[in-house]
């Protein structure tokens, strides 16, 4: 009797086995970038029309070593005529083992590059008469409405 109690423990482990590897390796996503607008605009108010526009985003603490929007950046944007452009939400799929092992990497590279967690940057090509601002910061968890940039000043000394 002693012996069938034995057996069925063992049973349940290879099961249970399964499981737990499951739950470490299986993918699941986290939200990296939602769906969201911005529109752009001079220093009056002004819609920047036709504009290309180029989106990176990571997730430094599960991938420090790349853009996750790879595509984006291969396929820039163009504002419309009110001066909007528009983005969809991207995700990351990881493992909970995988996930593991890349935050413990991203801290002990924390020294060497400073950052973890989610990062949206948006690279405007400002058209003339335009000031480039070189990139512009998005909140992954409030992305702004609008961004303004500042015009150009045309000094008319010869």
């Amino acid at each position: 009797m002693e012996e069938a109690k034995g057996f069925g423990r063992k049973r349940l482990i290879v099961p249970a086995l399964i499981v737990i590897a499951g739950l470490l390796l299986i993918p699941f996503p986290t939200q990296l970038s939602p769906d969201f607008t911005v529109r752009f605009v001079d220093d009056l108010g002004n819609p920047i029309r036709g504009m290309v526009v180029q989106r990176t985003c990571t997730h430094y603490t599960y991938n420090s070593l790349g853009s996750v929007c790879p595509d984006d950046w291969d396929n820039p944007k163009r504002t419309d005529d009110d001066g909007n452009v528009s983005f969809t939400a991207n995700y990351v799929w990881y493992g909970a083992a995988s996930r593991a092992v890349r935050t413990v990497v991203s801290y002990a590279l924390l020294i060497a590059h400073g950052s973890v967690g989610r990062s949206i940057t948006l690279f405007p090509r400002a058209p003339a008469g335009i000031k480039s601002s070189g990139w512009v910061d998005i909140d992954p968890d409030n992305p702004q409405k609008e961004v303004v940039l500042q015009r150009e000043i045309v000094s008319d000394e010869r």
